[in-house]
């Protein structure tokens, strides 16, 4: 029989976490690059990353943060952390990640969390392996600057909430969303 078990990952669980992550670098971005820039301190990272053990080794994540995240997770993983997920209490807006594995959290959790606002079956996901030699860049795209932080927030509270149907501003005032933000601005990765 094999032993199973959830815990919260700790930063000494850093390169177990990337090589899982590894696994699926495409399907795994978004929670790569949390991972990347904050390890895996519950407080840099915005939430916590929890692992599912199977005989002693780590086999699947899940990032519970805003967002709920199964990575790299079969059945039995995910009823896993559906389990831990009930037991902690709803913290996130949104439970994204693959189609197979978000939706048996869901329905795992939809009993005890009521309805979802939204339901997205068909969400593709999209990467390309080079620029397009086709098509010109954009010479009005530009990276936004730090200097424009107050300038971007009201735009991206409200592509937040069109996006997600809540405001990131809910909770905690948008402390986290703001520091969010302010960590793609600061890294580059923000666009205007």
């Amino acid at each position: 029989m094999t032993q199973t078990t959830t815990r919260v990952l700790e930063p000494s669980d850093l390169d177990a976490a990337l090589a899982i992550l590894g696994r699926e670098p495409v399907e795994n971005a978004f929670v790569t690059s949390r991972v990347q820039v904050a390890g895996l301190d519950p407080w840099r990272l915005g939430g916590e990353m929890w692992g599912w053990y199977s005989g002693g080794e780590l086999r699947s994540l899940c990032y519970a943060g805003a967002n709920l995240v199964p990575v790299c997770a079969g059945p039995e993983a995910v009823r896993a952390f559906a389990d831990r997920a009930r037991r902690t209490g709803r913290r996130c807006s949104s439970i994204v990640g693959p189609a197979e594995a978000t939706r048996l959290l869901w329905q795992l959790l939809e009993p005890s969390w009521g309805p979802a606002r939204d339901v997205r079956a068909h969400q593709p996901l999209m990467a390309t392996e080079r620029p397009s030699t086709e098509i010109a860049p954009d010479p009005l795209v530009r990276r936004i600057r730090k200097d424009e932080m107050d300038m971007i927030m009201p735009a991206c509270v409200a592509m937040f909430t069109e996006e997600v149907g809540i405001s990131p501003l809910a909770g905690d005032g948008g402390l986290l969303y703001q520091a969010r933000v302010a960590e793609l601005v600061g890294s580059g990765r923000s666009f205007a």
